[in-house]
C-alpha cells in the first residue's frame, strides 16, 4: 500500500508482487468469476 513505508511493508510481510483485493458483500461465485476474468 502506497501510504505505508517500505520498512513497515517489509515488517508486515508485504511485497511488491502481491495484489490488494477489496471486496464487499457479494456472492462468492461473483468474486471468483471477476478474478478469473481479470487473470
Amino acid at each position: 500500500h502506497s501510504q505505508i513505508s517500505e520498512e513497515d511493508q517489509a515488517k508486515g510481510g508485504f511485497s511488491h508482487d502481491m495484489v490488494r483485493l477489496s471486496v464487499g458483500f457479494e456472492d462468492a461465485a461473483d468474486i471468483i468469476d471477476d478474478m478469473e476474468q481479470a487473470l
